[in-house]
C-alpha cells in the first residue's frame, strides 16, 4: 500500500500550477520560486522508494531528489477554510499557497480556490529539505502575502461583533466534516470582516504555537511583521529530514473558549514503513478541551481495552495502554487489523464517560493508521467530539488524504 504524495508544477510566475496525485505516474514537477516546491519522486511499490530510495536498495542515493514529504491537517472546529504557505526558515520567502496548488486551482481576479476546512487532511507535498516557517492565509487568497485575519474579540476587537465561528458563512461543514462546494466563494462579509481585522490588535503571541506534549515539537511564532490583528507566523518547526514523511498539525481555538487550547501549529514525523505487525496505529489529542486523552477498543457501554494512553492535546501518542506492544518513535502501535469494531477516547484521569466513539472502524491488513480525537471545543454545539481515521499510507488520487469521521 503507497502513500498519496501530490506533485506541484507551478506555471508563469508561480501563478496557478498543475497536479499529479496519486501511487503511480505522478510526473515530474518544477521547484516553486525559491527553490521549496521539490521534484516530485517516480512511482515504486513502497512508501519508502516513492520517497526517493534506490530500487535495488542500494545506498546510492546521489540521484535522487533532496526532499521530504509534508501534508496538513486542519483540525481547528472554528477556523474558517484556510491554505498554507511555506518558506524556508529565516527567509520569508514563503511559497503557494499549497493547498490552491495542489487541487489545481489558482484563486485568480475572484478568488474562491479551496481551502481546507475542519477534519481535512491534504495529500503530502515534496518539499525541499529543511526547517520551514509556516503562514496560514484565507481560503482562495491570491498569494502568500497576506496572513489570516483574527477574529473579533481578541486583543481589542469588539467582543459583541460575530466571531469567525459565527454560522453558516465560515464554519463550512457538515456533520461529515463535507464543505459545500459554494461555500468556498468568499462573501463581501468576509471582506469586511478581513478589513475590520486589521484594527483588531495585536496578537498574543505569548499562546500562539505552544503546543503540549513530547511528540509534537513546539515551534515559536513571529509576529514582528504583520499588521495588526492578523495571525503571526508559525517559524523555527522542527526540519524536515531527507525522505521523510511528516504531518503538520493545525489544532486548537481560533477564537479561545473557556480554558481551551489557543490555536497552534506543529509537526509530528510520520512512519513511512510498516514494520512488526500487520498494521500500525498511532492516536493524535486534537480536542481543544480536552488536556489529555486515552484511546482504546470498546467504550464505557461495553468492555474497554486501552490502547494508547496520556495523549496530550496537539500530539501523537507517546505510551500503549496495553503489554502487548510498543510505540514506535512516531507515537504507532504495532497490532493486528481491525474489523468493524467499536473504538473510543475518554479523558486520561476521572473520566466517567467516552468522549468520542466510533462504532464500526476497520483498518485492513497493511495500513498505516492514525486515529485522531477532534471537535470538543467548549460551547460548540456544531462540531462534537469525534474520531478522524485516516489511512497515512493509502493513496487517495486527489488532494487530500484517505480521512474520514468514524461512525
Amino acid at each position: 500500500m503507497k502513500r498519496s504524495v501530490c506533485s506541484v508544477a507551478t506555471l508563469v510566475g508561480g501563478l496557478g500550477a498543475v497536479l499529479a496525485c496519486g501511487s503511480q505516474g505522478r510526473g515530474n514537477a518544477t521547484p516553486a520560486s525559491g527553490g521549496t516546491v521539490s521534484d516530485a519522486p517516480s512511482a515504486s511499490s513502497s512508501p519508502s522508494a516513492e520517497a526517493g530510495a534506490p530500487e535495488d536498495g542500494s545506498a546510492d542515493d546521489s540521484s535522487a531528489p533532496s526532499q521530504a514529504f509534508l501534508r496538513i491537517a486542519q483540525l481547528s472546529p472554528d477556523l474558517p477554510p484556510v491554505d498554507v504557505c511555506v518558506a524556508l526558515h529565516g527567509t520569508a520567502r514563503f511559497q503557494g499557497p499549497l493547498i490552491a496548488q495542489l487541487s489545481g486551482q489558482d484563486a485568480g481576479e475572484d478568488g474562491g480556490a479551496p481551502g481546507l476546512v475542519y477534519a481535512q487532511v491534504s495529500a503530502y507535498v515534496p518539499l525541499d529539505v529543511g526547517t520551514y516557517d509556516v503562514r496560514l492565509v484565507a481560503a482562495g487568497a491570491r498569494d502568500c502575502s497576506l496572513p489570516l485575519p483574527l477574529p473579533y474579540g481578541i486583543d481589542g476587537a469588539d467582543p459583541d461583533a460575530a466571531s469567525f465561528a459565527d454560522g453558516s458563512e465560515l464554519d463550512r461543514t457538515g456533520a461529515d466534516g463535507d464543505v459545500e462546494a459554494e461555500d468556498n466563494e468568499p462573501s463581501g462579509d468576509e471582506e469586511m470582516r478581513e478589513e475590520a481585522a486589521v484594527d483588531a490588535g495585536a496578537f498574543d503571541a505569548t499562546t500562539a504555537g505552544d503546543l503540549d506534549g513530547t511528540r509534537a515539537e513546539a515551534p515559536g511564532v513571529d509576529a514582528s511583521i504583520h499588521p495588526p490583528g492578523h495571525l503571526p507566523d508559525t517559524i523555527n518547526l522542527p526540519p524536515l529530514a531527507l525522505n521523510a514523511f511528516a504531518t503538520l498539525l493545525v489544532a486548537g481555538d481560533f477564537a479561545p473558549a473557556a480554558a481551551d487550547a489557543p490555536l497552534a501549529i506543529g509537526l509530528i514525523r510520520d512512519d513511512a514503513e510498516l514494520a512488526g505487525e500487520a498494521t500500525a496505529l498511532r492516536a493524535v489529542n486534537a480536542v481543544p478541551s480536552a488536556p489529555s486523552l486515552d484511546f482504546g477498543l470498546g467504550s464505557f457501554a461495553s468492555t474497554w481495552l486501552p490502547l494508547l494512553t496520556n495523549v496530550s492535546f496537539g500530539a501523537a501518542s507517546a505510551e500503549a495502554g496495553t503489554d502487548d506492544g510498543v510505540v514506535d518513535s512516531n507515537g504507532y502501535l504495532p497490532m493486528a487489523p481491525l474489523s468493524a469494531e467499536v473504538m473510543s477516547a475518554r479523558a486520561s484521569s476521572g473520566a466517567t464517560s467516552d468522549i468520542a466513539v466510533a462504532n464500526d472502524v476497520t483498518i485492513e491488513t497493511g495500513s498505516i493508521a492514525t486515529v485522531v480525537a477532534v471537535g470538543g471545543k467548549t460551547g460548540d454545539g456544531v462540531h462534537p467530539p469525534a474520531l478522524l481515521l485516516c489511512i497515512d499510507n493509502q493513496p487517495s488520487g486527489g488532494f487530500l488524504s484517505d480521512c474520514a469521521i468514524a461512525r
